[in-house]
């Protein structure tokens, strides 16, 4: 993240000027400030203060952010004791920040994993989405990981914590959840997109992305690919193509594929373009979710201390 910061600050410098906008976002003296401060920051708590008021700025979080936590616990880890974790693991968090109280729950359906957060109201985790229809549950992913990111540094060694009672409430919880799971799992594949229509570019990139040279890329790459080819096979973008056509023109140039896959990641990015399709796959005749599929990989409980 400091490395996409700071390639944005010198795109700025350098195209117009520390005062001006290249991507519509408004920056300030108190941005370069903050940077400058990220910079000289010596503490990991300073950094991600400084980091918070940046993406409140400009919305620069990406799935990427989401990964670092993992590749940094492999580093100091092993592969081996993460596949070691028994599936349907548990745990209490009591220390709650703003007020959040309920439980998250982590699933996987076949090759989807899904995420959600339920709230508490009146003492009870609502999942009856029809009842409630006026009550935040919460699917997007980039919000669930805001609320559960945490460092191992900052709890004792699990040796030392006292047991918590196990709450038999999550039973209840988890009927209402999986119904919830197989229902918008019929509800895509009653309703699968009807991909629009691609302009004469849009079809020009997508033929470079699917049947350009075969080379061997990293998992995050693989990753963008897959992004922005849904993306393009599934949004509307003809009021973008004036932006998307320079990137294309610039790759017909330099003919890099990995290039113009970046480019046009952190452009949708950027423009907030796709964020809808982030949790969702496309079913389809062979890929249905059965209740019997759906498996509970963890879940944890926020509980407000009163």
């Amino acid at each position: 993240l400091v490395k996409r910061l700071q390639e944005r600050i010198a795109t700025i410098d350098r195209e117009v000027g520390l005062d001006g906008s290249v991507l519509g976002e408004v920056i300030s003296d108190k941005s370069i400030e903050e940077l400058r401060k990220l910079k000289q920051a010596n503490t990991d708590k300073e950094k991600a203060v400084i980091l918070e008021e940046l993406e409140q700025a400009a919305d620069l979080i990406s799935l990427d952010e989401m990964r670092f936590p993992l590749m940094e616990f492999l580093n100091q880890k092993s592969r081996e004791l993460i596949e070691e974790i028994p599936m349907g693991i548990h745990s209490t968090r009591k220390d709650v920040v703003d007020g959040v109280d309920g439980v998250f729950l982590a699933f996987s359906a076949k090759d989807r994993s899904i995420w959600h957060f339920y709230p508490r109201i009146n003492g009870a985790i609502v999942t009856d989405r029809e009842r409630h229809k006026d009550v935040m549950i919460i699917n997007e992913k980039r919000k669930i990981f805001k609320m559960i990111q945490c460092k191992e540094s900052d709890y004792p060694n699990p040796d030392d914590l006292p047991p918590v009672e196990f709450d038999n409430a999550i039973f209840a919880v988890l009927q209402g959840a999986v119904s919830n799971l197989i229902h918008d799992f019929q509800k895509q594949q009653s309703s699968i997109r009807i991909k629009p229509s691609m302009s004469k570019l849009i079809q020009s990139i997508y033929t470079a992305l699917t049947q350009g040279d075969s080379v061997e890329v990293d998992e995050s790459e693989t990753e963008a690919k897959r992004r922005v080819l849904k993306i393009i096979t599934l949004t509307p973008l003809k009021t973008f193509e004036r932006e998307i056509r320079q990137i294309w023109d610039q790759y017909r140039q330099e003919r890099n594929l990995t290039n113009l896959v970046a480019e046009l990641d952190e452009y949708f990015i950027e423009k907030e373009i796709g964020q809808d399709l982030d949790d969702q796959e496309e079913p389809t005749t062979l890929d249905i979710i059965k209740k019997e599929d759906v498996q509970l990989v963890c879940y944890e409980w926020f509980k407000s201390i009163t």
